[in-house]
């Protein structure tokens, strides 16, 4: 599954990404007037693109990435440059899944143009600022599937921005997640950081994604992958998530293991194709 990582590049030196290299596709910069060039070097100043795009491929190790670098530091201050990595996301890499781990208090209409004119799915960080702010933009946009934060047992995280009404704002584990991080650590091995907040959930859900995806496409009858086919949009998407979901109050708590324990591997592939063909699980 082709998955864009739009954040500040990715450390392909580190141990843990070296080993997944071969599944890093393409790599472009879209900072310091580079519009988009491609980046041999692959390199992350700052660490979190390194340790979503280490995220994505622990989940789900069939990913293929295609990694935008969109900042240099910890700021996004040029928007168009993520609307421009948006556009090419979908244009030139034709991915199916766009992974953004951050977001915006205001409104940009650049990326609101970007996002309306893809026909991919997009995952977006909800926002670490608590109950009382809503969702960071663009997670708070009509096709975007805005991700949220839960402990590693499942409680949802107190830094969760208010729930949407009417939404199912899908939460995954978010909290004291583990992953790469550029450089190494004092003992000489490299080096690893663990973070909370719900750009570090978004990946998760993305890799989860992919790996079911990757799992029907291996197990779906010939007649019925025609439905994969199209269940690279947000709806197909939503209908697959609730299968796996647990309802938490206002969140959805993406848990593949509650809607398919003690299923055999035919019944698994039957839910998917009911709620794929009919929206029911």
């Amino acid at each position: 599954l082709k998955t864009a990582i739009l954040d500040s590049g990715v450390d392909t030196k580190h141990g843990i990404i070296r080993q997944y290299k071969p599944k890093i596709k393409n790599f472009r910069d879209w900072i310091n007037n580079k519009n988009g060039q491609q980046d041999l070097q692959m390199m992350d100043n700052v660490g979190h693109g390194t340790h979503v795009a280490g995220l994505v491929l622990a989940v789900a190790k069939i990913a293929h990435l295609f990694i935008g670098k969109i900042t240099d530091d910890n700021s996004l201050g040029d928007r168009d440059c993520v609307a421009n990595a948006i556009q090419h996301a979908v244009k030139e890499w034709q991915v199916d899944i766009i992974s953004l781990s951050f977001g915006f208090e205001d409104y940009v209409g650049s990326i609101r143009h970007a996002i309306a004119n893809t026909d991919c799915v997009i995952f977006a960080a909800a926002s670490n600022n608590g109950s009382n702010r809503k969702h960071a933009f663009p997670a708070n946009q009509d096709g975007v599937i805005a991700i949220h934060s839960t402990s590693g047992q499942g409680a949802i995280s107190s830094f969760n921005t208010q729930a949407i009404s009417g939404e199912y704002n899908f939460s995954i584990v978010g909290e004291a997640v583990e992953s790469a991080w550029p450089g190494l650590a004092p003992d000489g091995q490299p080096n690893m950081r663990i973070k909370s907040g719900t750009s570090f959930a978004t990946p998760i859900a993305v890799g989860v994604t992919a790996l079911i995806i990757e799992f029907l496409w291996k197990h779906l009858q010939e007649a019925d992958r025609g439905l994969l086919k199209h269940s690279q949009t947000h709806g197909a998407i939503t209908r697959i998530l609730k299968v796996i979901f647990v309802e938490q109050g206002p969140y959805r708590y993406i848990a593949p293991w509650a809607g398919l324990e003690r299923n055999t591997r035919e019944e698994i592939v039957s839910k998917f194709v009911k709620t794929l063909r009919y929206g029911v699980s």
